[in-house]
């Protein structure tokens, strides 16, 4: 006997949990839930300590022969396999295996309820076994933040829950407590495995807590002892409540806070390329002025322990943040991680989940194609709608978006009332959701029409001209570098270049277009110099040179272009630098004129991204 599904309508076998057409759950969910006494009793087996910094890995047999491991790899079914097994295997499981002999394997396949619960979680692997995604769905509740309850609802009413992304996290947390001793073996009673340690600023990572010392962190009125607690990997929710129980020991303790002292916040990179790095950056700098800024204490906006990225580290070719910014690749050799240094130091469990929970989610989105062109303006909760933090997430996400919120507007309003709380520092343009290349472009026509003006004011004036320019500082004129040299030397006798007449123009924007049969030196431009005639001619070399027939370069002794074929030897009489300063200044206003025109194109953009996202926002 057929049932129809009262979502879409198929027509499907009696005894169907789930609608494979549209996921629509059919049964009934109290008896979807598994008795108590059906539930699988795992044993472990073996135990291997990860390489990797994860901690401690445990293998259990499932009454039906499967394995489970607790390993990453396991849990998000990342490089798993059957191999010679009829069930889902890491590698811990195979070596295990191998080391122990095959065990006789009596399970069946998961329900395509365990198979629904599962895509949701995350894991789509239709190779584990029954037992096997009764574990997993169990592990996975809780590394993303979800109970069963709400996870079932969701899915009985159609939707999917936006989730607490599982990213590997670590934590530096910078203080003070009352006593070290009595902090670490307190840690210890508590069964929290944990080593004290000097500076760990140039070590790897490693499987326990650490204690560390930190100079940079001040003693504060109470005289606490200053420390760094360095936390091993985490994952999802789990490492949250790890952290919760190291934090609560602290506090009770005995906790200071100092302005000197902060939270740093590792991700996973190891992974990641290039591209995903720079468009992470890009985010990052898109948001940090505007919305990050105002999560955090007023001494950690752009602080030199955690100085903001503005557009003078965007404009480089090469994109580089050392370690004292908010956000920094300098961990990625030693420990694989992006660091997000921004946030201010404190034991507050929930204000550390908050701000890790968000930066989880930021590194998500970004990796799901989320850019900085993206952030709505003047619009936080918008942004974190964005993200991730939108319709449909979990109780836990919600919660973190009411405080993170509230957190936001309590530091605006602060940052009204004070507005010296907030650094006198212009935002990068890429708030405005300009790409990049603009900005970089728009910086170098700045440069080149900055270059240019100094340029014709001297030679208005008779002023001397930059000498440091003469190697590379005129690539944006062709052909210009040896005339530009002719034209900075000193003169005894001064003239106003304004008398100066152009006779013949000859002069190209693109060099490549002359005559390549032309016999050289190539007549180019002929001035009138103080009654004398000047040839600015094309050298062997494709340079453009000055050539003047007067005495004093007849009879100088000084022969500075002795290449130029036919005896046209250019000395540099004041004919010849009057000729070439007044060729490079034509040269210059042109090219200017040019530059201002793409300058002002790229600017009237980049005010109408702004004008658009304004709207948007």
């Amino acid at each position: 006997m057929a049932i129809i599904c009262k979502n879409c309508s198929a027509e499907l076998p009696k005894g169907t949990m789930v609608c494979p057409s549209c996921e629509a759950v059919l049964a009934d969910l109290q008896e979807l839930k598994r008795k108590k006494i059906n539930r699988p009793i795992l044993k472990e087996k073996y135990q291997v300590v990860s390489n990797n910094f994860n901690g401690k890995f445990h293998i259990k047999k499932a009454p039906d022969g499967s394995h489970v491991c607790t390993c990453p790899s396991f849990l998000l079914q990342n490089g798993t396999q059957n191999g010679n097994n009829p069930f889902s295997t890491c590698k811990h499981i195979r070596d295990y295996l191998s080391q122990n002999g095959k065990i006789p394997y009596t399970g069946k396949s998961q329900s395509d309820w365990q198979s629904l619960l599962l895509r949701t979680l995350g894991v789509d692997d239709k190779n584990l076994s029954n037992a096997q995604a009764y574990f997993l769905i169990g592990e996975l509740l809780e590394l993303r933040g979800i109970s069963y309850p709400e996870l079932t609802w969701f899915l009985k009413n159609q939707k999917k829950p936006l989730l607490l992304p599982l990213i590997h996290y670590g934590i530096e947390l910078e203080g003070n407590v009352k006593d070290k001793n009595e902090f670490r073996e307190a840690l210890t009673e508590k069964g929290i495995v944990v080593t004290e340690t000097g500076y760990t600023g140039g070590t790897r990572a490693a499987n326990e807590w650490r204690i560390s010392a930190d100079n940079s962190v001040s003693m504060g009125n109470k005289r606490y002892q200053p420390i760094e607690l360095v936390s091993p990997k985490l994952l999802g929710y789990r490492g949250f409540l790890q952290l919760k129980q190291v934090l609560e020991i602290w506090n009770k303790v005995g906790a200071d806070y100092v302005k000197s002292a902060g939270t740093h916040i590792h991700l996973d990179m190891y992974s990641a390329d290039n591209e995903f790095r720079t468009n992470l950056l890009l985010v990052w700098a898109a948001i940090e002025m505007p919305y990050m800024w105002y999560l955090v204490s007023p001494s950690r906006r752009n602080n030199g322990f955690c100085r903001a990225v503005t557009d003078n580290v965007l404009n480089e070719e090469q994109i580089s943040v050392g370690r004292y910014y908010s956000i920094n690749f300098d961990a990625l050799q030693r420990h694989g991680t992006v660091e997000f240094r921004l946030f201010n130091c404190t034991t507050d469990w929930k204000k550390v989940t908050a701000w890790t929970t968000l930066v989880l989610r930021i590194y998500d989105a970004v990796r799901k194609g989320f850019t900085y062109r993206d952030v709505p303006k003047n619009n936080f909760s918008g942004f974190l709608d964005k993200i991730g933090f939108g319709e449909n997430t979990c109780q836990f996400l919600r919660e973190t978006k009411e405080y993170l919120i509230a957190r936001y507007n309590h530091f605006r309003e602060e940052a009204e009332k004070h507005p010296e709380k907030v650094p006198n520092i212009s935002p990068p343009a890429v708030v405005n959701g300009v790409s990049i290349a603009q900005i970089r472009r728009i910086r170098k026509l700045t440069e080149i029409i900055e270059k240019a003006t100094t340029i014709i004011r001297s030679i208005n004036t008779n002023w001397n001209l930059p000498w440091h320019w003469s190697s590379g500082g005129l690539d944006w004129i062709p052909e210009s570098e040896q005339l530009y040299s002719v034209a900075k030397g000193r003169v005894n006798k001064k003239i106003d270049v304004n008398s100066i007449t152009l006779l013949i123009n000859n002069l190209v924007d693109n060099p490549a277009d002359l005559d390549d049969n032309a016999e050289i030196p190539i007549l180019r431009a002929q001035v009138e110099v103080d009654g004398r005639r000047v040839d600015i001619v094309t050298n062997e070399d494709g340079s453009l040179i000055p050539v003047c027939r007067c005495f004093y370069a007849r009879n100088s002794n000084v022969r500075r272009n002795s290449n130029v074929r036919r005896n046209l030897h250019t000395s540099y009489c004041y004919h010849a630098r009057y000729a070439a300063r007044y060729i490079i200044r034509e040269m210059a206003i042109k090219k200017m004129r040019e530059l201002q025109n793409e300058l002002e194109r790229l600017q009237n953009e980049e005010d109408n991204y702004y004008r658009e996202a304004v709207c948007v926002g």
